[in-house]
């Protein structure tokens, strides 16, 4: 990854993690390895500018770790293959977690950082979408009222991120939905 991008998207996640904190903080939340785990949620990931920055995190792991993920990586993605449960949430942690700790935190994606508090997120007609999120808070964060957390503004940078790294890399107009697993297994 080019040295302007790496610095680009490392700026916008120091922005995620501190608007996270300053608003968990209001809250006085603390995302602690819960039941309701997020590692274990089916996350897609749209990004090839996050898919980037995560391989290189992946690839800067010693080889007898990247092996263990990558076994992880690939039972995940057998697992999900064969998942067909309408009524039931594909569960299942995610193959970077190793003790209930990201072995790449610095360089996990954007969903990783900001889920778990309530949030909204502005059209272009200007209405909110309120989330209200997760449930290992829901006490706390009914107790204290909404403490507004748009995400519309770092999402909007994100996208124009997104958009000069693929002008860049020849993937212009290329989508992407993909588990971490699935990074991992299709790109190392």
């Amino acid at each position: 990854m080019k040295i302007k991008f790496r610095k680009q998207i490392t700026q916008l996640y120091r922005k995620m993690d501190d608007t996270w904190k300053n608003v968990a903080d209001q809250y006085g939340f603390v995302c602690n390895g819960c039941e309701d785990n997020c590692c274990q949620t089916l996350f897609f990931h749209h990004t090839h500018i996050e898919r980037d920055y995560l391989v290189e995190g992946f690839n800067a792991l010693e080889k007898s770790v990247k092996l263990e993920v990558l076994h992880k990586a690939e039972a995940y993605c057998d697992k999900l293959l064969l998942f067909s449960s309408p009524d039931k949430p594909f569960r299942m942690m995610c193959p970077l977690n190793l003790e209930g700790r990201c072995l790449i935190y610095d360089h996990r994606p954007m969903i990783c950082r900001l889920h778990g508090l309530p949030h909204e997120l502005s059209d272009t007609n200007g209405d909110r979408e309120h989330q209200p999120g997760c449930r290992a808070g829901h006490a706390r964060f009914n107790t204290k009222g909404y403490i507004p957390f748009n995400r519309t503004k770092i999402y909007t940078q994100m996208a124009s991120l997104e958009a000069a790294y693929t002008r860049t890399i020849r993937r212009q107009g290329q989508r992407i939905k993909l588990t971490i697993a699935q990074m991992l297994t299709q790109d190392t």
